[in-house]
Protein backbone atom coordinates (compact mmCIF):
# COMPACT_ATOMS: atom_id res chain seq x y z
CA UNK A 1 0.00 0.00 0.00
CA UNK A 2 3.05 2.24 -0.94
CA UNK A 3 0.80 4.52 -3.75
CA UNK A 4 -2.30 4.67 -1.37
CA UNK A 5 -5.66 3.87 -2.79
CA UNK A 6 -7.71 5.22 -5.30
CA UNK A 7 -11.60 6.41 -5.05
CA UNK A 8 -13.50 3.50 -6.91
CA UNK A 9 -15.86 6.84 -8.07
CA UNK A 10 -14.08 9.51 -8.62
CA UNK A 11 -11.58 9.03 -11.38
CA UNK A 12 -7.86 9.47 -10.40
CA UNK A 13 -8.44 10.67 -7.04
CA UNK A 14 -7.02 9.21 -4.16
CA UNK A 15 -9.08 7.99 -0.46
CA UNK A 16 -6.15 7.97 1.29
CA UNK A 17 -2.46 8.47 1.21
CA UNK A 18 -0.16 5.02 1.24
CA UNK A 19 1.02 3.87 4.62
CA UNK A 20 3.54 5.82 6.58
CA UNK A 21 7.27 4.39 5.82
CA UNK A 22 7.93 3.31 9.08
CA UNK A 23 4.74 0.69 8.80
CA UNK A 24 6.08 -0.52 5.15
CA UNK A 25 9.25 -0.92 6.82
CA UNK A 26 8.03 -2.92 9.59
CA UNK A 27 6.00 -4.79 7.52
CA UNK A 28 8.67 -5.92 5.31
CA UNK A 29 10.90 -6.55 8.39
CA UNK A 30 8.00 -9.12 9.18
CA UNK A 31 8.33 -10.83 6.02
CA UNK A 32 11.64 -10.84 5.62
CA UNK A 33 12.25 -12.52 9.43
CA UNK A 34 9.67 -15.42 8.00
CA UNK A 35 12.37 -15.99 5.38
CA UNK A 36 10.50 -14.10 2.05
CA UNK A 37 10.96 -11.73 -0.18
CA UNK A 38 8.77 -8.95 -0.97
CA UNK A 39 7.96 -7.47 -3.89
CA UNK A 40 6.11 -3.96 -3.57
CA UNK A 41 3.69 -2.68 -6.09
CA UNK A 42 4.46 0.64 -7.10
CA UNK A 43 3.41 3.61 -8.98
CA UNK A 44 5.73 6.68 -9.91
CA UNK A 45 8.91 7.64 -8.93
CA UNK A 46 8.12 8.59 -5.39
CA UNK A 47 6.72 5.38 -4.96
CA UNK A 48 10.24 3.24 -6.47
CA UNK A 49 12.08 5.71 -3.66
CA UNK A 50 9.95 4.81 -0.66
CA UNK A 51 9.90 0.79 -2.00
CA UNK A 52 13.82 0.84 -1.93
CA UNK A 53 13.85 3.04 1.49
CA UNK A 54 11.25 0.66 3.47
CA UNK A 55 13.34 -2.92 1.99
CA UNK A 56 12.04 -4.06 -0.75
CA UNK A 57 13.34 -6.88 -3.03
CA UNK A 58 11.29 -5.71 -6.01
CA UNK A 59 8.99 -3.93 -8.03
CA UNK A 60 5.80 -4.55 -10.02
CA UNK A 61 6.22 -1.35 -11.76
CA UNK A 62 3.46 0.82 -13.35
CA UNK A 63 2.75 4.52 -13.88
CA UNK A 64 -0.02 7.05 -13.81
CA UNK A 65 -2.66 5.64 -11.98
CA UNK A 66 -5.03 8.57 -12.69
CA UNK A 67 -5.30 7.29 -16.18
CA UNK A 68 -5.91 3.87 -14.60
CA UNK A 69 -2.21 2.46 -14.87
CA UNK A 70 0.68 2.61 -17.52
CA UNK A 71 3.27 0.86 -19.34
CA UNK A 72 6.41 2.82 -17.17
CA UNK A 73 9.34 4.16 -18.97
CA UNK A 74 12.94 2.94 -19.30
CA UNK A 75 13.74 6.02 -17.01
CA UNK A 76 11.72 4.40 -14.15
CA UNK A 77 13.29 1.00 -14.51
CA UNK A 78 16.46 2.85 -14.29
CA UNK A 79 15.72 4.71 -10.99
CA UNK A 80 14.16 1.43 -9.63
CA UNK A 81 18.05 -0.08 -10.64
CA UNK A 82 19.72 3.11 -8.79
CA UNK A 83 17.65 2.47 -5.46
CA UNK A 84 19.26 -1.51 -5.64
CA UNK A 85 15.61 -3.22 -7.10
CA UNK A 86 14.90 -5.59 -9.44
CA UNK A 87 11.68 -4.47 -12.01
CA UNK A 88 8.79 -6.41 -13.10
CA UNK A 89 7.03 -4.58 -15.69
CA UNK A 90 3.40 -4.54 -16.17
CA UNK A 91 2.30 -4.65 -19.82
CA UNK A 92 -1.74 -4.56 -19.89
CA UNK A 93 -2.32 -3.27 -16.98
CA UNK A 94 -5.95 -3.52 -17.12
CA UNK A 95 -7.82 -3.21 -13.58
CA UNK A 96 -5.91 -0.77 -11.78
CA UNK A 97 -7.14 0.56 -8.58
CA UNK A 98 -10.87 0.43 -9.57
CA UNK A 99 -10.65 2.01 -13.35
CA UNK A 100 -9.46 0.71 -16.89
CA UNK A 101 -7.12 2.67 -19.15
CA UNK A 102 -8.58 1.79 -22.57
CA UNK A 103 -7.10 3.68 -25.73
CA UNK A 104 -9.97 5.00 -27.59
CA UNK A 105 -9.18 2.86 -30.88
CA UNK A 106 -9.80 -0.48 -28.13
CA UNK A 107 -13.58 0.48 -27.19
CA UNK A 108 -15.21 -1.35 -30.41
CA UNK A 109 -12.99 -4.33 -30.06
CA UNK A 110 -11.92 -6.89 -27.90
CA UNK A 111 -8.61 -7.07 -26.22
CA UNK A 112 -9.21 -10.57 -25.82
CA UNK A 113 -10.57 -12.22 -28.78
CA UNK A 114 -9.91 -9.89 -31.72
CA UNK A 115 -7.23 -10.66 -33.96
CA UNK A 116 -6.39 -6.85 -34.73
CA UNK A 117 -5.51 -6.90 -30.56
CA UNK A 118 -3.38 -9.43 -29.93
CA UNK A 119 -1.15 -8.40 -33.20
CA UNK A 120 -1.04 -4.66 -31.39
CA UNK A 121 -0.25 -6.08 -27.81
CA UNK A 122 2.33 -8.03 -29.88
CA UNK A 123 3.58 -4.92 -31.76
CA UNK A 124 3.77 -3.48 -27.83
CA UNK A 125 5.53 -6.60 -26.76
CA UNK A 126 7.99 -5.89 -29.27
CA UNK A 127 9.23 -2.37 -28.37
CA UNK A 128 9.80 -2.75 -24.97
CA UNK A 129 11.77 -5.66 -25.74
CA UNK A 130 14.11 -3.48 -27.61
CA UNK A 131 14.37 -0.72 -24.42
CA UNK A 132 13.70 -3.57 -21.95
CA UNK A 133 16.17 -6.16 -22.05
CA UNK A 134 19.69 -3.94 -21.89
CA UNK A 135 18.38 -2.78 -18.45
CA UNK A 136 20.16 -4.73 -15.46
CA UNK A 137 17.45 -4.29 -13.09
CA UNK A 138 14.65 -5.38 -15.38
CA UNK A 139 14.00 -9.27 -14.77
CA UNK A 140 10.20 -9.62 -16.18
CA UNK A 141 6.98 -9.37 -17.33
CA UNK A 142 3.47 -9.14 -15.74
CA UNK A 143 1.14 -9.41 -19.05
CA UNK A 144 -1.43 -7.35 -17.04
CA UNK A 145 -2.90 -6.55 -13.52
CA UNK A 146 -6.77 -8.51 -12.77
CA UNK A 147 -7.30 -8.93 -16.57
CA UNK A 148 -10.09 -11.35 -15.45
CA UNK A 149 -12.16 -8.11 -14.28
CA UNK A 150 -12.40 -7.12 -17.71
CA UNK A 151 -14.28 -10.43 -18.59
CA UNK A 152 -17.09 -9.62 -15.58
CA UNK A 153 -17.06 -5.93 -15.82
CA UNK A 154 -16.58 -4.80 -19.50
CA UNK A 155 -16.59 -7.98 -22.36
CA UNK A 156 -17.66 -11.05 -21.25
CA UNK A 157 -14.93 -13.73 -22.57
CA UNK A 158 -15.01 -17.85 -22.19
CA UNK A 159 -12.94 -20.18 -20.28
CA UNK A 160 -11.25 -21.38 -23.49
CA UNK A 161 -10.98 -17.86 -25.12
CA UNK A 162 -8.67 -16.64 -22.14
CA UNK A 163 -6.75 -19.69 -21.61
CA UNK A 164 -6.11 -19.62 -25.44
CA UNK A 165 -5.29 -15.98 -24.89
CA UNK A 166 -2.81 -16.50 -22.01
CA UNK A 167 -1.20 -19.85 -23.73
CA UNK A 168 -0.23 -17.57 -26.82
CA UNK A 169 0.56 -13.84 -25.39
CA UNK A 170 3.17 -16.07 -22.36
CA UNK A 171 4.27 -18.33 -25.49
CA UNK A 172 5.35 -14.81 -27.32
CA UNK A 173 6.76 -13.09 -24.67
CA UNK A 174 9.17 -15.66 -23.65
CA UNK A 175 10.04 -15.28 -26.88
CA UNK A 176 10.81 -12.07 -27.35
CA UNK A 177 12.37 -11.54 -23.50
CA UNK A 178 14.50 -15.02 -23.44
CA UNK A 179 15.59 -16.11 -19.55
CA UNK A 180 12.86 -13.55 -18.21
CA UNK A 181 10.06 -14.24 -15.97
CA UNK A 182 6.76 -14.24 -17.18
CA UNK A 183 3.52 -14.25 -15.12
CA UNK A 184 -0.28 -12.96 -15.85
CA UNK A 185 -1.79 -11.69 -12.09
CA UNK A 186 -5.20 -12.43 -11.72
CA UNK A 187 -7.75 -12.01 -8.62
CA UNK A 188 -8.94 -14.57 -6.78
CA UNK A 189 -12.18 -14.78 -9.09
CA UNK A 190 -10.80 -17.59 -11.21
CA UNK A 191 -9.41 -19.48 -8.59
CA UNK A 192 -12.70 -19.70 -7.02
CA UNK A 193 -14.56 -20.61 -9.93
CA UNK A 194 -12.75 -21.21 -12.76
CA UNK A 195 -13.59 -17.71 -14.46
CA UNK A 196 -12.37 -16.28 -17.94
CA UNK A 197 -8.88 -17.59 -16.83
CA UNK A 198 -8.52 -21.46 -15.89
CA UNK A 199 -6.85 -22.75 -12.67
CA UNK A 200 -5.09 -25.36 -14.46
CA UNK A 201 -3.75 -22.57 -17.23
CA UNK A 202 -3.02 -20.17 -14.54
CA UNK A 203 -0.88 -22.55 -12.30
CA UNK A 204 0.61 -23.92 -15.45
CA UNK A 205 1.45 -21.11 -17.73
CA UNK A 206 4.63 -18.73 -17.09
CA UNK A 207 7.49 -19.22 -15.12
CA UNK A 208 5.41 -18.33 -11.77
CA UNK A 209 1.96 -18.07 -10.25
CA UNK A 210 1.00 -14.34 -8.91
CA UNK A 211 -2.10 -14.86 -6.16
CA UNK A 212 -3.53 -11.19 -5.62
CA UNK A 213 -5.37 -12.68 -1.89
CA UNK A 214 -7.59 -9.52 -1.15
CA UNK A 215 -8.87 -10.45 1.96
CA UNK A 216 -12.14 -7.23 1.10
CA UNK A 217 -13.26 -8.59 -2.27
CA UNK A 218 -12.62 -12.37 -1.57
CA UNK A 219 -15.27 -12.30 1.15
CA UNK A 220 -13.04 -12.80 4.04
CA UNK A 221 -13.20 -10.00 6.51
CA UNK A 222 -16.69 -10.96 6.66
CA UNK A 223 -15.83 -13.35 9.33
CA UNK A 224 -13.46 -10.98 11.03
CA UNK A 225 -10.40 -8.75 10.41
CA UNK A 226 -8.88 -11.16 13.04
CA UNK A 227 -10.23 -14.42 11.68
CA UNK A 228 -8.41 -17.60 10.58
CA UNK A 229 -10.35 -17.01 7.52
CA UNK A 230 -8.35 -13.75 6.72
CA UNK A 231 -4.75 -15.26 8.31
CA UNK A 232 -5.83 -18.36 6.24
CA UNK A 233 -6.45 -16.40 3.05
CA UNK A 234 -3.06 -17.13 1.23
CA UNK A 235 -2.76 -20.10 1.98
CA UNK A 236 -5.77 -21.68 0.86
CA UNK A 237 -4.93 -19.93 -2.58
CA UNK A 238 -1.23 -21.14 -2.31
CA UNK A 239 -2.91 -24.52 -1.75
CA UNK A 240 -5.66 -24.01 -5.11
CA UNK A 241 -2.89 -22.94 -7.17
CA UNK A 242 -0.64 -26.03 -6.50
Amino acid sequence: MISGLMDFDRFGVLTEEGLPGDEIRELIHIAHQEGMSVMAHANGARTVQAAAEAGADRLELNSAFYLGGLTPTVGMVRLAEENGLDVYVSVFTGWMSGFWFLPNYTWDKHVITDPFMVEAEEFLLDKLAERLMPEKAFKGIDLGNELNVYGFLLKEFSLEEGDAWLRHMTAYTQAKFPGKEVVLGVDHTPWFEDHNFSRSALAQTGTMTSLHTWIEYSGATKFGIHSSEVRSLPEFNIELAN
